[in-house]
């Protein structure tokens, strides 16, 4: 499992207040490979330009109307390439060795779901 892809994917809605602090939190995480999923859901906010210009390293899907949480975590499930997805809210600060942790837990091949602890 060291070696697994997490795929993290976050659905946006008018996030621009919350962003920065969950992108710069996540992008942070040493030791674990991921992939990041920003999923906008039309936010009328701008937030969707405003990740492209400052984050344009990350994937970002554009959705033409608001599906929802779980309507943008589908659209984002779909495209993520990991052995394991991460369904992240956009206002989620994460604490350092958070993924690592979590591709730990996943390194037990009788674990297939894991929730947080808030």
């Amino acid at each position: 499992m060291n070696n697994s892809l997490i795929s993290v994917i976050i659905p946006v809605w008018c996030g621009r207040p919350y962003l920065t602090e969950c992108l710069n939190t996540l992008l942070g995480q040493e030791g674990v490979n991921f992939e990041v999923i920003l999923v906008d859901n039309a936010s009328p906010d701008d937030s969707a330009n405003w990740l492209a210009e400052n984050y344009p390293q990350l994937q970002l899907i554009r959705n033409q109307s608001n599906l929802g949480f779980a309507g943008a975590c589908n659209v984002g499930i779909n495209v993520a390439r990991g052995d394991v997805l991460l369904l992240l809210n956009q206002d989620t600060r994460m604490k350092p060795g958070c993924l690592r942790a979590l591709a730990r837990v996943f390194a037990n091949p009788r674990i297939g779901i894991a929730g947080c602890k808030i």
